[in-house]
């Protein structure tokens, strides 16, 4: 979270949330790509999403029918109160029986991406998606779904995956962020093209080191 406030002797309120997502779509930008040596010294207010917070501080003794209506308004890490909802929806409504479809509750404006793309081509996709809290599609040239690019996968990924995003194609960034971890073909892929390029420093060495400092600050 970030917080409003000068030191601890105020009180400080939420104005947003930063997480490991919007440190790595920064660091892909191409402003971030052109002047490398001073991008862990910008505030992080920069790198707050724009528009309306979708962070909004509760009282304690708010009541459920508030955090309801922020909930609908938009506002995210309201979970708890979805849960709730879940765990007692068979008290109040029979929307369990329901089927998703007559529910209307499938979006059918998706983020997609081609396999073969560079990764790069989708970063203001992954940025928004994990503003909206969804996936980026990954699909073929006949638009049948692959995989998916996804912000919570990406959240939990080693920082040096700004580097992977700059220099692979989303069908091989999504074998990057494997939970089994990258494999070493595109390790060395990444760092071939890094060297050509000649913007970030060595993946797995040089660039680990790099990032951890944004990494340590910003993962929550």
């Amino acid at each position: 979270m970030v917080l409003e406030g000068d030191d601890y002797s105020v009180e400080c309120h939420c104005i947003g949330k930063v997480s490991m997502v919007d440190v790595i779509c920064y660091l892909c930008k191409q402003e971030s790509l052109i002047d490398s040596s001073k991008v862990l010294e910008i505030p992080v207010l920069k790198i707050l999403a724009k528009g309306d917070s979708i962070v909004k501080h509760l009282e304690p003794d708010s009541s459920l029918l508030e955090a309801i209506d922020h909930i609908l308004e938009g506002i995210q890490n309201l979970e708890d109160v979805v849960l709730f909802l879940l765990n007692s929806i068979g008290v109040f409504s029979p929307m369990p029986t329901f089927s998703i479809e007559l529910l209307n509750i499938i979006d059918h404006n998706i983020l997609t991406v081609r396999y073969h793309d560079p990764e790069i081509f989708a970063l203001d996709s992954i940025a928004l998606a994990h503003i909206e809290q969804i996936v980026v599609a990954v699909v073929d040239d006949d638009n049948r779904l692959i995989g998916e690019i996804s912000p919570s996968t990406l959240a939990y990924c080693d920082e040096s995956v700004a580097a992977a995003i700059t220099t692979l194609s989303a069908g091989d960034l999504m074998a990057y962020i494997d939970y089994g971890g990258p494999p070493e073909g595109l390790v060395e892929l990444v760092n071939m093209r890094l060297h050509e390029k000649k913007t970030w420093p060595d993946a797995r060495t040089d660039g680990r080191r790099v990032f951890r400092v944004v990494y340590i600050v910003f993962s929550f």
